[in-house]
C-alpha cells in the first residue's frame, strides 16, 4: 500500500488535465454512472476507483480497502461492484473526449465510420481476440472489433460467449467499405455477407477452406483474395 499511496499526491494534477478536457461530473450524470453519491462523493473519485481496480491491478476487495484507509469513497467490494458496472458508457465518452481533443476534432467523429466519395473506398480492419476472467483456465469471452484507420480508432465492438467463433456479421459492414481480415475470417459465409452488404475484401484463406463457383456470369464468387 506504501507505493500506491506515494502515488496519491499525483492525482490532483490528473483530475486538473482532465477539468481542462472533459466536465466528468456532467458525463457521469448523462450516462447514469454517478446516480447516488452514498460512499462516493464525486465523479473524479469514481474515476480513480476503476483505474485503481483497471489499470491498477487491484482486485475488488484491495480497492475498496485502499479507497477507505486513503480517503478516497468508503465502499465495500461489492456496493464498488454495482458502482463499476454502471461505468463502461461514462468510461467511453470519457475517452472519446480526451481523444477527440487530441487529435482537434469534435468527439462526435470519434468511433464513427466516415462517408466515402463516389469511386472511394472506406478501409476497416477487422479481429477478434479473447477474453479470460480472473483465475479463468480458458476463455469465457470473445471480443469482436472494427477499426477504421480514417476515424483513428474502434467504430464497432461487441462480446459474445468464446465458442462464438469471428465473423463479419458481429460487427458493422458498410457499403464502401475494404474489409482487411485474417484467414479466421476466411470463409465463404463470412466472404458472401461482405460481398452482400456492398463491400469488398482483402482475406487470408486456407488452401482448402474456400471453392470457387460463379453466382454471376461476370461474377467469380468468393474465391479469397479477388474481390
Amino acid at each position: 500500500m506504501s507505493r500506491r499511496s506515494a502515488d496519491l499526491s499525483r492525482w490532483s494534477g490528473v483530475t486538473r488535465f482532465l477539468s481542462k478536457h472533459v466536465d466528468l461530473e456532467a458525463s457521469a450524470r448523462e450516462h447514469g454512472a454517478l446516480v447516488r453519491r452514498r460512499g462516493v462523493r464525486s465523479a473524479a473519485d469514481l474515476l480513480h476507483l476503476a483505474l485503481l481496480y483497471g489499470p491498477g491491478g487491484l482486485s475488488l476487495r484491495s480497492t475498496a480497502s485502499f479507497a477507505v484507509e486513503a480517503g478516497i469513497a468508503d465502499v465495500c467490494d461489492v456496493s464498488l461492484l454495482d458502482r463499476l458496472r454502471n461505468c463502461p458508457e461514462w468510461l467511453a465518452n470519457v475517452l472519446g473526449q480526451l481523444l477527440a481533443d487530441k487529435r482537434g476534432q469534435p468527439d462526435q467523429t470519434i468511433g464513427r465510420p466516415q462517408n466515402v466519395g463516389r469511386g472511394h473506398m472506406r478501409l476497416a480492419i477487422v479481429d477478434g481476440s479473447t477474453v479470460s476472467g480472473p483465475g479463468a483456465k480458458g476463455s469465457d469471452w470473445r471480443l469482436h472489433a472494427r477499426y477504421d484507420p480514417a476515424c483513428g480508432g474502434f467504430t464497432d465492438l461487441q462480446i459474445t460467449p468464446a465458442k462464438q467463433a469471428e465473423a463479419l456479421d458481429r460487427v458493422a459492414v458498410l457499403p464502401g467499405d475494404l474489409i482487411l481480415q485474417d484467414r479466421g475470417y476466411g470463409r465463404a459465409g463470412n466472404l458472401a455477407h461482405a460481398s452482400d452488404q456492398g463491400a469488398r475484401f482483402i482475406s487470408r484463406i486456407g488452401w482448402r477452406a474456400l471453392k470457387c463457383c460463379m453466382r454471376r456470369q461476370t461474377d467469380l464468387l468468393l474465391c479469397g483474395s479477388i474481390f
